[in-house]
């Protein structure tokens, strides 16, 4: 009996190595990355989770889905006047952050990605051809309407804290750039400009 208990294990353990070298080989599976991982399933909860460092705590962020803005926006082709009020209420942004401010203030009276898009189209500088035949326009263009309409778009809506009142207030103002662009015969002083973006406040 005493042998049978040393000799039985070390028995036991060779049949089970022999059982294990006879077993089909498994495919490894690929463990991807979390940001991976969550984008599959939600694309902005990935883009939350890649910019959590600039978000505020304490702060409840959403998505606001398109359309869900109210539509304070009434001009027929706001780009021009609205790239001009954000060059105005924020002096030094260069080209790209000028552009991309201009697109998320237009979503904030309202308009919709297509619409946004649409008026960029008309009024981006066209870019030289790409050697694969890509248009860098395009890219561009798609870049910033992300930012806009994305994730980097919702925290800075919610950031701002902007509501109805401040739209109406920049919307207003837009409205008055964009009378005087058509009648320059008209164009107030930089005095009166000041006097009447104040007395939209």
């Amino acid at each position: 009996m005493g042998i049978a208990r040393l000799l039985l294990p070390k028995q036991h353990s060779r049949e089970l190595a022999q059982a294990r070298k006879e077993l089909p080989k498994m495919p490894k599976l690929a463990c991807g990355s979390f940001k991976d991982w969550l984008r599959q399933r939600s694309p902005w909860l990935a883009d939350i989770w890649r910019l959590r460092r600039i978000l505020k705590p304490g702060t409840k962020y959403g998505h606001f889905q398109e359309g869900q803005l109210p539509k304070i926006g009434k001009l027929q082709n706001p780009l021009i006047p609205y790239r001009e009020m954000v060059k105005r209420r924020h002096k030094g942004l260069e080209w790209s952050r000028l552009e991309a401010t201009t697109a998320l203030h237009l979503r904030c009276a309202g308009y919709l990605r297509k619409e946004v898009e649409e008026e960029m189209q008309r009024h981006t500088p066209q870019y030289p051809a790409h050697p694969d035949g890509l248009s860098p326009k395009i890219g561009y263009l798609q870049r910033i309407l992300d930012y806009a309409f994305g994730a980097q778009g919702d925290i800075w809506v919610i950031g701002q804290r902007l509501g109805k009142p401040e739209v109406k207030k920049f919307n207003k103002e837009a409205e008055i750039i964009d009378y005087y662009m058509k009648k320059p015969e008209e164009t107030p002083s930089h005095q009166q400009y000041s006097q009447q973006r104040f007395r939209t406040r």
